[in-house]
């Protein structure tokens, strides 16, 4: 898969300035990871594998696509804030860096997803990894949002991303929109 995320900073650069005009106060990094975990898990619950009382839960892909896109947008956000403080090193050496990180951790998850006969269980167990103790296993930003787009790709193996960049963009233009009349 791979990862431009340098091209999509301008677009969700132009969402967070829409933001900012409406609520006239800095916002921080923690802000923007804490609503990067929330719509992580508004992800996982699209998803909905790991709920073992629910036998029919239906996985939609638009859903799953909408709901990453919301997790595309807080992690962008969260990577550019980051990106500004790394400045020092260089801007594009940075998201080289976070492109490097996210490529080979979902490379990684591959190699553990072909030694697994039940694909349900892996998504599951991946999903349990991130809900549960982060503290205590160091995962980071740059790995849980790996880990939602691996899953995606294992939900919908055809899905590409391109396909991904779609549906942020789709997504950041009704975001956009819902600032512009007083969301």
């Amino acid at each position: 898969m791979n990862i431009n995320i340098l091209e999509l900073m301008d677009i969700q650069r132009d969402v967070n300035k829409k933001v900012m005009e409406k609520i006239k106060a800095p916002i921080t990094g923690d802000q923007f990871i804490l609503a990067f975990n929330i719509e992580l898990f508004e992800y996982f619950n699209a998803v909905g594998t790991w709920k073992w009382w629910k036998h029919n839960h239906e996985i939609k892909r638009e859903e799953v696509l909408d709901e990453l896109a919301d997790c595309f947008a807080f992690f962008l956000s969260a990577i550019d804030l980051e990106s500004e403080l790394a400045k020092k090193e260089g801007i594009e050496d940075f998201i080289e860096q976070v492109e490097f990180q996210i490529n080979e951790f979902v490379l990684s998850l591959e190699e553990y997803e072909a030694n697994v006969e039940n694909i349900q269980q892996v998504i599951t167990e991946l999903i349990t990894y991130i809900g549960t103790d982060n503290e205590v296993k160091g995962i980071t930003t740059v790995e849980r949002f790996a880990i939602a787009v691996f899953i995606a790709t294992v939900l919908f193996p055809e899905i590409t991303w391109d396909e991904i960049t779609d549906a942020y963009k789709k997504k950041s233009k009704v975001n956009k929109e819902r600032q512009e009349e007083g969301y």
